[in-house]
């Protein structure tokens, strides 16, 4: 009989704008369910960016997917005493939270504290959430959270899940006696498997199509990238920015710079696409740009170079490896760098593309069947079941 995993997250599927947080719990059911059972909760609707409820799938109640079964709360399940009969109903060996400060997260610490027994092993994913840059956002919010939440002792004898030793040592600096375990993020089994580069366009010398993929939040810096293409005032630039926002004043202002940029450069805002049109698009692109004041993972950087771009991402990022094969390039959040960098892309001619394009492939075929993390995660799980 296989052990039995609760995950509690903001978003999942079939939503289209849980961004990373609802792929990284996609992948790990995925990959994992063959050895466990999953039992997911979530949101009714496409997390707090979308607050529609589903249509066609029933709320309140388990959906079987072929992956987990899933429980899309509605807002009036979305309460401490309801998450603590769902654990009694599915009786978990251990409990996963893809989230710090989610609704759906904070719901559930406070039922283990105050509604459960200790016993079952909780194991907490901040996925980026203690990051400087993320912490800047809604500071006094987030302070105020963390302060009560210790003050309670929701955290008290969970497991924390750090994706890198950057994040580990950010879990580390606020509270500096837990136990951190460290395992990488999983990858999709496969993206664009039947992709060719015959498929990319033509990269000729002063043209540029560049795609942003990514939410539109000031963490993802979109108007960082804005403001130095205000710089570029000969050559032909495209720009589509890909992606949902949940702050509508910053959208404006990219908007609104983007309005203002030379007349050789076009900018096309595309919102929150499904997966299958997004790649369609970063297909069309010569290369996908990042300048990310923090990035917990990044699936968008892998489903990128799957799609043959090669990345311009920031240094705020866990990818070295991308640049040391020659499929992209990680440059400090300077505008004199990023201004260089990206007057070289504009200048650069079809045959070096063409050989960046096939290392942006290369890289990505070769990550994707990597078995590190999977066993990493596994041996993760597999002591936090035996432990009990």
């Amino acid at each position: 009989m296989k052990q039995r995993l609760m995950i509690v997250c903001d978003a999942y599927f079939p939503g289209e704008l849980g961004g990373g947080g609802m792929w990284a719990v996609y992948n790990l059911a995925s990959h994992f369910s063959n050895r466990y059972d999953f039992f997911i909760v979530t949101r009714d609707c496409d997390g707090r960016i979308d607050n529609t409820p589903y249509v066609k799938i029933p709320r309140n109640k388990w959906t079987l997917r072929e992956e987990a079964e899933v429980y899309y709360a509605s807002p009036s399940d979305l309460i401490p005493k309801r998450f603590a009969e769902l654990v009694e109903e599915i009786k978990p060996d251990a409990i996963y939270l893809n989230s710090v400060m989610s609704r759906p997260c904070v719901t559930f610490l406070l039922a283990y504290r105050f509604y459960l027994k200790r016993g079952i092993p909780l194991v907490i994913a901040p996925c980026g959430e203690f990051s400087r840059a993320a912490l800047r956002l809604g500071a006094l919010k987030k302070r105020c959270f963390l302060r009560a939440a210790k003050i309670l002792g929701l955290f008290r004898g969970a497991i924390w899940k750090a994706a890198s030793d950057a994040e580990r040592r950010e879990i580390q600096l606020l509270f500096p006696n837990v136990t951190v375990k460290v395992a990488p993020e999983l990858s999709p089994k496969d993206i664009l498997p039947d992709f060719s580069l015959s498929e990319k366009p033509v990269k000729r010398s002063g043209e540029m199509r560049i795609v942003y993929f990514s939410r539109v939040t000031p963490k993802k810096n979109l108007g960082f990238l804005l403001d130095i293409l205000s710089e570029f005032r000969t050559g032909s630039i495209h720009l589509d920015v890909i992606g949902p926002t949940d702050d509508a004043d910053y959208l404006g202002r990219c908007k609104r710079i983007a309005m203002s940029l030379p007349g050789n450069i076009e900018v096309r805002f595309l919102g929150g696409l499904g997966r299958s049109a997004a790649l369609e698009v970063i297909k069309t692109a010569h290369f996908m740009a990042l300048p990310t004041q923090n990035e917990n993972y990044g699936y968008v950087v892998i489903e990128s170079l799957a799609a043959g771009c090669p990345v311009l991402l920031s240094d705020q990022v866990s990818w070295d490896a991308v640049e040391e094969n020659g499929a992209g390039w990680l440059k400090p959040l300077s505008e004199s760098g990023w201004k260089e960098l990206l007057n070289r892309c504009l200048w650069m001619d079809d045959k070096e593309f063409r050989r960046m394009s096939f290392c942006a492939r290369e890289f990505a075929v070769k990550y994707l069947i990597a078995e590190e993390p999977t066993t990493v995660n596994q041996l993760m799980f597999d002591s936090v079941l035996t432990a009990r």
